[in-house]
């Protein structure tokens, strides 16, 4: 959970899902935690091997999320080849953050759209962690520019912004080995925010 002020964000991925019994009360706890003005974050991070019956609790907690991140064929484990179809039907007061590794990214909200070119890595490493990075740069970017708990502020080209920030923190996580302390982001976050 991060923590701005008295305001709060879940970020949560789709591996918490393996334990079955978190079924029963995720969802609940989701719909409480935004009751209480927190802010959700799903990375959907699914595995192949998760059976095809938790997918009706994925989706139940993506309609809970505020911002969803996932790559196209994360998204089409809900059933529509093209994530952008179903990103329209389903979740279309969301932000949604379709990553699509060295393509770059594409962010979706309220029916508009809009590309993030990807910034190139000088080498890759370990791509290890690397949708993780993704989501904490979004999100140092989101906290920053915009008022994150009230939603009538935040337009395409500042969530653009986010996204180039998720980006550049994805393309130095990938050129080291193991953990990270993403220190990249604070000492250049101000930069990147111009």
């Amino acid at each position: 959970i991060m923590t701005k002020s008295d305001e709060s964000i879940l970020v949560l991925n789709g591996t918490i899902l393996q334990n079955i019994s978190v079924h029963s009360w995720l969802p609940n706890y989701i719909s409480d935690f935004k009751k209480n003005g927190g802010l959700v974050v799903f990375d959907i991070n699914w595995r192949d091997h998760l059976d095809k019956t938790y997918y009706h609790v994925l989706f139940n907690i993506l309609q809970k999320s505020d911002i969803i991140k996932g790559t196209p064929k994360e998204f089409s484990l809900l059933g529509e080849t093209q994530p952008e179809i179903l990103i329209s039907q389903y979740f279309n007061e969301k932000i949604c953050l379709l990553t699509k590794g060295s393509k770059g990214c594409e962010v979706f909200y309220k029916g508009d759209s809009i590309s993030q070119k990807p910034i190139k890595a000088e080498q890759i490493i370990d791509p290890s962690g690397c949708g993780d990075a993704f989501v904490v740069g979004f999100l140092a970017g989101f906290i920053n520019i915009t008022n994150y708990n009230n939603f009538e502020n935040i337009n395409i080209e500042k969530l653009s912004k986010c996204a180039h920030i998720g980006n550049y923190l994805a393309s130095q996580i990938i050129q080291r080995k193991g953990a990270n302390n993403y220190q990249d982001i604070e000492n250049n976050l101000d930069t990147l925010l111009k």
